[in-house]
């Protein structure tokens, strides 16, 4: 069986980690709109989009050509050629995933042609030898296999020196490749070659078991069976053996039967062989494995014809032309007509090697069809691709003469320029000398500025935790000694109904005031915002707000998992705090979204309101304290606020500052 090329086996992968998360499908459509469009930078955001299409490409493939569409939109307005290119690939790649082999050739020789423009950068070189690994998918699918393995062998080429995992998954589809040909010595020089880029790569980078050695051990052994040396095989058998008990998957096994099973019909012990067939079936049942499971059915059946069991062998060929097409009919159709023969039912036998034939004879008429098309394609873009290369060529040649035409009238451009160059110097030096001067005042005074504003924030907030404490130390502990004084006159003083009772109502205003006093001593310094960071503080308080019951705060984080300055995450607790502040007096809000996103260079604010909204145009008029409060804040972090709103459609702050983990 061929093996699947480099880029669908790594997207396979990919595919399963993201098939495991955890949300609902409305979920990732909030968390991907939110993830891309909160980018401000255009290229991030065209990578994100490629990011996705990639994701759903065998998930759903209408999503996939929407986002590859949007990415290539962004990579073509930003000139990112990579991008265009990777952009083109999925394309073809998505024309495959739906079935169209044709047009998914022809959009991979566009890609080629696409990156041969840019022949001498390195990433045209990779996405190239990419989609050849792609492109053997397609010649495949046509039974080009001299084809499939020329893309195969110039992609290894061009990664073995650059990396080892995709050069050890090369190795293994060459070695595949070699058996389905029957050249099975270069199978094992290349089932040998891949175990050396597997060592490799499985100590050193990345030591997973799915990485590990299996598949190119698979391969050697089976290509020591075909040549009939049974003996190093069986040998090599024992220790494969050994390796597939250490890694815990028991489809491993499947591997270690299969192969025992051709052992054993190479020694004629068909019984010995049948059993581990019936264990290899055992397993594919299992774990679901229909396509596998039927292939080895097949095999159980053509063993039980040498051990003559010709009823059990019809039994379940008759089950499997059930639910198959193709060459795999015809095979069926034929073992049928020999287990007929076989028992004199030569009527039977005839119908069978008819249906064999008849069957056969549809096919290739069918395949030599698709194959005329295809090689019709290959030809008209091999063409395409010569008429281009020799159009280069002649461009190339007439822009030598042109040079050359052109280097005259440059010298005596260059003379004058030269002439020019040295006025424009001496003009520039002064301006130069004068704008610096006027830039490093404007320097000076916003570094003033923000001395002063670093001062009076630092003051606010050594204000605010001296109130604060003198409230919770203080007051506080004055308080409740007053109350616990009161507590204990209570046992001891005889008073009237009508004193008890306002004795105890102020005893009850006394608990109100404590209460407040300590809410108040919070808000100004929380202390789960000193003790456990921002993003549990936050929490607390957006909870806080929305148990009140007036409006609805959610609140999101991602990537917090350092903390950061205690002087930054104060700061940005007062920035939030004012912001919520201000949606509770002012938007008649229901419902607020919280959103702090943080990355290597960045951290990202996001505060967005159902509310009534209001006229952007007019917030310079109306801007009080608060808002004052919160700009200075995000100048003293050297950061960038941008309000979006408009009247009847709620607001969106989005805060952008330099992110500085501890």
């Amino acid at each position: 069986m061929i093996c699947k090329t480099f880029s669908r086996l790594l997207l396979g992968i990919f595919i399963l980690l993201i098939g495991s998360n955890v949300y609902s499908q409305t979920d990732i459509d909030t968390l991907e709109t939110k993830h891309i469009l909160i980018e401000k930078n255009l290229l991030k955001r065209g990578k994100n989009y490629e990011w996705y299409a990639l994701s759903y490409l065998f998930i759903n493939v209408n999503r996939a050509i929407k986002y590859n569409t949007k990415a290539e939109e962004i990579f073509r307005q930003t000139n990112h050629f990579e991008g265009i290119a990777n952009c083109i690939k999925t394309k073809a790649n998505i024309a495959m995933v739906q079935n169209k082999p044709i047009k998914s050739y022809e959009i991979f020789q566009q890609a080629i042609l696409y990156c041969d423009k840019y022949k001498d950068q390195k990433w045209a070189k990779k996405t190239k030898f990419m989609i050849y690994g792609d492109l053997t998918n397609i010649t495949n699918f046509y039974g080009d296999y001299n084809t499939s393995l020329k893309y195969l062998l110039d992609a290894y080429e061009y990664f073995k020196n650059i990396d080892q995992g995709i050069s050890y998954n090369g190795c293994v589809m060459i070695s595949d490749m070699y058996i389905t040909l029957g050249k099975y010595e270069e199978s094992l020089k290349f089932s040998l070659q891949a175990i050396k880029h597997g060592e490799k790569f499985v100590n050193g980078d990345f030591n997973n078991t799915y990485w590990g050695l299996i598949p190119a051990n698979n391969n050697r052994i089976k290509s020591l069976i075909l040549l009939g040396k049974n003996y190093e095989a069986e040998i090599e058998l024992k220790l494969f053996k050994k390796t597939i008990d250490s890694t815990n998957f028991d489809s491993y096994y499947t591997y270690f039967y299969e192969l025992s099973s051709m052992i054993e019909s190479n020694k004629k012990n068909y019984e010995l062989a049948l059993n581990y067939l019936n264990k290899v079936i055992e397993l594919y049942l299992r774990e679901g494995n229909k396509m596998d499971l039927n292939a080895t059915k097949f095999n159980k059946g053509e063993i039980l014809m040498k051990l003559k069991k010709y009823y059990e062998a019809q039994q379940i060929f008759l089950e499997l032309l059930k639910n198959q097409n193709g060459a795999s009919k015809v095979n069926i159709f034929l073992n049928l007509s020999t287990i007929e023969k076989s028992s004199h039912r030569y009527k039977e036998a005839h119908s069978y090697l008819e249906k064999s034939k008849n069957l056969k004879d549809s096919l290739d008429i069918v395949e030599n069809t698709n194959k005329a098309l295809f090689w019709n394609i290959k030809y008209e873009s091999e063409k395409k691709q010569t008429q281009i290369i020799d159009l280069e060529k002649q461009k190339a040649q007439k822009d030598i003469v042109l040079q050359k035409q052109n280097t005259l009238i440059y010298s005596l451009i260059a003379g004058l320029f030269v002439v020019a160059l040295i006025g424009f110097i001496g003009y520039r030096n002064i301006n130069y000398r004068r704008k610096l001067a006027e830039n490093e005042i404007l320097t000076l005074q916003k570094e003033k500025q923000l001395t002063a504003s670093e001062s009076i924030i630092q003051g606010q907030e050594e204000e605010r935790s001296r109130l604060a404490r003198d409230l919770h130390d203080g007051l506080g502990g004055l308080l409740s000694g007053i109350k616990l004084t009161l507590n204990n006159m209570t046992g001891n003083v005889i008073l009237s109904e009508q004193s008890a009772n306002t004795f105890s109502r102020a005893l009850g205003q006394l608990d109100n005031a404590i209460a407040e006093m300590r809410r108040v001593a919070h808000s100004m310094m929380p202390e789960a915002l000193l003790k456990f960071g921002l993003k549990d503080a936050l929490n607390d308080f957006c909870e806080g707000i929305s148990q009140s019951g007036i409006i609805k705060v959610y609140f999101q984080s991602y990537n917090f998992d350092k903390r950061l300055d205690q002087t930054v995450e104060v700061t940005i607790y007062r920035i939030i705090q004012e912001l919520l502040n201000n949606t509770l007096k002012h938007a008649e809000a229901t419902e607020v979204f919280v959103q702090l996103n943080q990355d290597d260079q960045h951290l990202t604010i996001s505060v967005e309101d159902n509310g009534k909204g209001f006229d952007i145009n007019k917030l310079n008029e109306a801007k009080g304290i608060g808002m004052q409060n919160v700009e200075n804040r995000v100048a003293y972090l050297n950061g960038k606020i941008d309000i979006q709103s408009s009247e009847g459609k709620g607001t969106l702050t989005l805060i952008e500052i330099e992110n500085e983990p501890v």
